[in-house]
């Protein structure tokens, strides 16, 4: 009998070790969830025009982190978003009574235009160990976060807009324009420093060419220096004039606007006018014959070569002002449409990329090409043009990736887009379509 009861324990001791196997494994991967993600945009209130905000994603695991964390950043309409490069913030936080380590990375937002802009989730990879050492990847999503962005009060919408907590131009000379002389050349260098903001998203000098001064201008220093949180951003421009007859000569000004967020102050800031009294240069002067006297018949080919093209010119763009005519929108919406749209021509006769960009959009949302919110993306893909996507894509390099000189042209950026309007004014979209996901401007 006693014999009977031992075997009968032994195996009811085999059959009992798998069950506390089954309930160790089970406590060991039981309680809270392994990892955690939150985000926090600040600010919440007050957000104005090209200001910078911060969204703060912020990472969870019960054990410990592994490996770097990767971001799928999106393209959101009317903004530009860029992850910081400082290393992320570690710390410990308590949620629900447990104990989490944290790991919280900045993501920088800066809002283009005025209006309700809306940040599309985006995914978020990072990895961790389990309680039993093993390194595991997560891939979370976070929330579509909307934010509602006011227009400065005051700003002329003629002049750059730079919001930031700091902002300050400088400029040198060499030589000094003091009394320059024919085929002297000055060179004038312009640095824009902003503080909280990037130098890809301060304003290109606006130029205007002086008749009797060569202008000629080089690819822009754009550079940022983050540390410990700070944001400096600055963006140098060179341009070399050369005197090409005597005369006296005046640069314009050139003047910014600068908004403080915190002090909600607006402030101008300009380069004053420069006067050059270009004087004759001996050795250009001193085989130049006096006299002569009768017509210069000589330039009467280049004179009729060039009233035909003015006249030509004209002509095209009273046929295109004609066509442009026929081809606007009715309704409600039509005045506010031939509006933005005759500012976007305007601006793009003047190659003034930022006033273009903006000037888009404004369109755009009168347009309702893309829905309530211009895109740029999907007034593309809806037109089926790929001059037009070219030319966006050059006039996003040109205002943020340093790119100047004759990489951009404003009048084939207008062309492109006319082109898109008349066919899109002759064959409307479909509501239903879809819209692909927006340029990053």
């Amino acid at each position: 009998m006693k014999r009977r009861c031992l075997a009968a324990g032994k195996r009811l001791g085999f059959l009992l070790v798998p069950g506390w196997l089954v309930f160790l494994f089970a406590a060991a991967h039981a309680g809270p969830p392994p990892a955690l993600l939150r985000v926090a945009l600040t600010p919440t209130a007050r957000i104005w025009r090209g200001q910078r905000l911060t969204l703060n994603v912020s990472l969870y695991t019960t054990i410990a982190f592994a490996g770097p964390t990767r971001f799928d950043l999106p393209q959101a309409a009317g903004m530009v978003v860029m992850a910081s490069e400082d290393h992320p913030l570690l710390g410990r936080e308590e949620i629900g009574g447990i104990v989490y380590l944290s790991k919280r990375h900045e993501i920088y937002l800066f809002p283009l235009r005025a209006g309700k802009l809306t940040v599309p989730p985006f995914a978020v990879e990072f990895s961790f160990r389990t309680a039993a050492g093993q390194v595991v990847s997560r891939r979370l999503t976070t929330p579509r976060l909307t934010c509602e962005v006011r227009e400065v009060p005051g700003a002329d919408p003629h002049l750059p807009l730079v919001t930031a907590a700091d902002f300050r131009v400088e400029e040198q000379w060499q030589p000094p324009p003091r009394r320059p002389r024919v085929g002297d050349a000055l060179t004038r260098e312009v640095t824009l420093v902003a503080d909280g903001l990037p130098g890809m998203l301060l304003p290109p000098l606006r130029l205007v060419k002086v008749d009797g001064l060569g202008l000629y201008r080089r690819q822009p220093l754009v550079t940022d220096r983050q540390e410990r949180g700070a944001l400096i951003g600055s963006r140098r421009e060179t341009v070399t004039y050369v005197c090409e007859r005597p005369g006296i000569f005046t640069i314009p000004a050139i003047e910014f606007q600068w908004w403080q967020p915190r002090t909600a102050t607006l402030q101008r800031l300009s380069l004053p006018a420069v006067e050059l009294r270009v004087v004759p240069h001996p050795r250009l002067t001193g085989g130049i014959q006096a006299g002569g006297g009768g017509f210069p018949w000589r330039m009467a080919v280049p004179l009729a070569a060039g009233l035909l093209f003015l006249a030509g010119l004209a002509y095209y763009r009273l046929r295109a002002a004609e066509r442009t005519r026929q081809l606007l929108p009715a309704g409600g919406r039509r005045q506010e449409e031939r509006q933005h749209w005759a500012r976007f021509r305007a601006a793009a006769r003047r190659n003034d990329a930022p006033a273009v960009l903006e000037a888009l959009y404004h369109w755009l949302d009168a347009a309702v090409f893309t829905g309530s919110a211009g895109s740029l993306a999907a007034f593309a893909a809806l037109a089926g043009d790929r001059e037009v996507k070219k030319q966006l894509a050059m006039l996003e390099s040109f205002l943020y990736a340093g790119k100047t000189g004759r990489s951009w042209s404003g009048r084939r950026l207008y062309v492109a887009v006319r082109r898109a309007r008349k066919k899109l004014r002759r064959r409307p979209p479909a509501a239903e379509t879809s819209q692909l996901p927006p340029l990053n401007p």
